[in-house]
């Protein structure tokens, strides 16, 4: 009867462990469901191609850069469900081999995550930064055509007021020239 009743108590604390560890293994579970759907909608939002379209792109900066933070703060949460299954593996867990590859099925695609984030950061900028070269160009263009047009005037005065005028309107396109040069060189600069 006692070596029934050790037997017993044996029995109840093996399956009360394995229950431990069947709830540790559902948490898991249950925290590598919820990442992995997260992960999946930010996934969608960090491949979109919305930055090949430069409308609203202050917008979709700060859209992206709200998308940087929820990455970041949910790093933390990451990093104690990766903990939770190493420390399940390193105790042996009944489910090891279950427990170790949905660790590195999530462990990857967060990193895939994290790199398509990075990525889609680099290109806004990049267009952001197009867009400013372009409106650039644009400026410069619209005040070359307008500096050219002061040159091409033949008319040297016909008195002194009016070549008075004339040498004002010139030392004047002398200064805006002085003046737009740091935006030829930045615009030299970046087209390099």
């Amino acid at each position: 009867l006692r070596e029934r009743y050790r037997a017993l108590q044996e029995q109840s604390q093996e399956h009360g462990r394995l229950l431990g560890e069947s709830m540790q293994l559902q948490q898991f579970l249950r925290d590598n469901t919820e990442l992995g759907q997260w992960i999946h909608e930010q996934m969608v939002r960090a491949t979109d191609e919305s930055y090949r379209d430069p409308t609203n792109l202050d917008g979709k900066l700060k859209e992206h850069e709200a998308q940087e933070e929820a990455c970041a703060a949910e790093q933390a949460h990451m990093a104690r469900v990766l903990a939770s299954a190493a420390a399940m593996v390193a105790a042996s867990h009944y489910d090891a081999a279950n427990l170790e590859q949905r660790a590195a099925a999530l462990d990857a695609k967060w990193q895939a995550l994290i790199a398509a984030v990075a990525d889609k950061g680099r290109k806004l900028r990049d267009t952001r930064q197009m867009v400013a070269y372009g409106r650039g160009v644009g400026d410069m263009d619209e005040w070359c055509a307008q500096a050219e047009q002061t040159l091409r005037t033949t008319e040297l005065g016909r008195d002194l007021i009016i070549a008075q005028n004339l040498l004002k309107r010139n030392q004047d396109l002398a200064s805006d020239y002085a003046a737009q040069e740091p935006s030829v060189v930045a615009l030299d600069d970046t087209a390099k």
